[in-house]
């Protein structure tokens, strides 16, 4: 029984959940033939093993079940904090402000107990999260920091909870403007996302590293990792990640006018929307889908029906107390607003997200807005009546948003996708060939081989030939 359960968790570390499952339910009716004692832990641990594989599979509502039947037990041992966690976790991806504080934080496990340790520090983590979305970002940053320090003392990077803090503290410096602080604490874990990291790392590692590479001007680069974004949701069933690529793809193709692509992007996402089962997720992939549709509108014929439909969302995002997606939903309304020539309403409602993004510190939101926010922002630093404070935070973003523009306009390092002639001469550099070899087997010279595998390097960010096989390989490329 033990060997099973030892082998059911190492399952669940390595995102193998049909099989945890699997394994639990052969173990359950090895129960009956246990001492009641015995039976009782083997219960408990059966209930936390589910619940954790569930949270791992983004099941918070299955998860929970399980969760509160271990809490509610007559033993629960060293498996406490984790279903503590899981039930918080679990309150977190509903919007239950509530029920998270109710629940209280995991106990302290023992000294010895790794796995106690990361959970605790998952949570914090998590904890982080959810002050993130209330715009409360010094809270946010210190349990991020509290998250990593605890989980280094468990065990060494990477790990999951150790890559969700990292997320949230990237986001953090990314609002504040600090891309270069941003960059630095994500590009150690674009290597580990595929292994360690949990659906909700992974939906904001992707579209943040690919926004700066943008910003770079790195556009081949960001579609890249977004690519294989979506495609490491589609392997572990998690929706939630491919909608978070496929609505920052939106974003990349607009930002590059190329509205055919944002356009097929937004309808692969309304799909996805239109596909998924009543989870506790679907509000969210429904958010992605309209708020993705409405920009291409916004791009393409705006009219009246994607105001109404923002006026919406943002509705939606406060009664689910998520500030933050609140305040970006703002941006683009008083955007559309703009784009019917109610310039007025655009003006009251942008003045309103300045109002709350002055008290908190939000910055790049606004700065990614695009020209008609760009020129809102202008208006209402020069416009005579308003509260000092939103004209002083009006005027410092107008002052720095050419150079938010000039980013954005960046030339591309990188010439498109892979030509014919660089995936044949990196699928002879899979199967182990030197570039003299390359050259030789293609009829071409050996500075012309380097020179294409220099290109293949910097298109895939890649720093050697493992790297570019390896990430070639996981975006389907050879």
């Amino acid at each position: 029984m033990r060997r099973s359960l030892v082998a059911a968790w190492a399952n669940v570390r390595a995102f193998r959940i049909d099989e945890c499952l699997a394994a639990a339910n052969r173990l359950e009716p090895l129960l009956a033939d246990l001492a009641e004692s015995a039976a009782t832990a083997a219960r408990s641990e059966l209930d936390v093993l589910r619940a954790t594989a569930l949270a791992a599979a983004d099941a918070p509502a299955a998860a929970l079940a399980f969760a509160r039947r271990a809490v509610g037990g007559a033993h629960l041992g060293p498996e406490g904090p984790l279903a503590t966690m899981v039930i918080r976790f679990a309150f977190w991806r509903a919007g239950d402000l509530e029920g998270f504080h109710a629940q209280g934080r995991p106990s302290p496990p023992a000294p010895q107990c790794r796995r106690g340790r990361l959970c605790i520090a998952f949570d914090r983590a998590v904890e982080s999260a959810w002050e993130a979305q209330q715009l409360r970002f010094a809270a946010s940053r210190r349990l991020a920091e509290d998250a990593l320090e605890i989980a280094d003392g468990a065990c060494a990077r990477p790990n999951p909870a150790g890559l969700l803090a990292t997320a949230v503290l990237a986001e953090v410096a990314y609002e504040a403007g600090d891309m270069e602080a941003a960059r630095r604490l994500l590009e150690p874990s674009l290597s580990s996302i595929q292994t360690h990291a949990s659906v909700d790392s992974a939906a904001r590692i992707y579209p943040l590293a690919a926004r700066l590479a943008a910003a770079r001007g790195e556009l081949q680069f960001a579609v890249l990792l977004l690519r294989e974004g979506e495609q490491l949701g589609e392997r572990r069933n998690w929706p939630r990640l491919i909608a978070a690529c496929l609505q920052e793809r939106v974003g990349l193709y607009l930002a590059d006018g190329r509205l055919i692509d944002a356009g097929d992007c937004a309808d692969r996402l309304s799909l996805l929307a239109a596909q998924a089962p009543a989870t506790a997720h679907l509000n969210e992939l429904t958010t992605a889908a309209v708020l993705a549709s409405c920009r291409v509108a916004l791009a393409a014929e705006p009219g009246r029906d994607v105001v109404a439909r923002l006026r919406q969302l943002h509705h939606d995002a406060v009664a689910r107390d998520d500030l933050h997606l609140a305040v970006r939903i703002s941006v683009r309304l008083a955007e559309a607003l703009a784009a019917v020539e109610d310039a007025a309403e655009a003006a009251v409602v942008l003045a309103r997200g300045l109002a709350i993004a002055a008290d908190t510190g939000l910055y790049q939101t606004f700065l990614d807005g695009g020209v008609r926010v760009g020129e809102l922002v202008a208006e209402l630093s020069a416009a005579p009546g308003r509260a000092c404070r939103i004209a002083a935070y009006a005027d410092h973003l107008a002052r720095h948003w050419p150079r938010a523009e000039k980013a954005a306009h960046a030339p591309q390092r990188s010439s498109g996708p892979l030509s014919a002639r660089e995936c044949a001469i990196l699928r002879l550099i899979s199967r182990g060939f030197s570039n003299k070899q390359v050259g030789r087997e293609l009829g071409i010279a050996f500075e012309t081989v380097k020179t294409h595998a220099k290109n293949i390097y910097g298109k895939l960010d890649a720093a050697n030939r493992a790297e570019a096989v390896a990430r070639a390989e996981r975006l389907g490329l050879i």
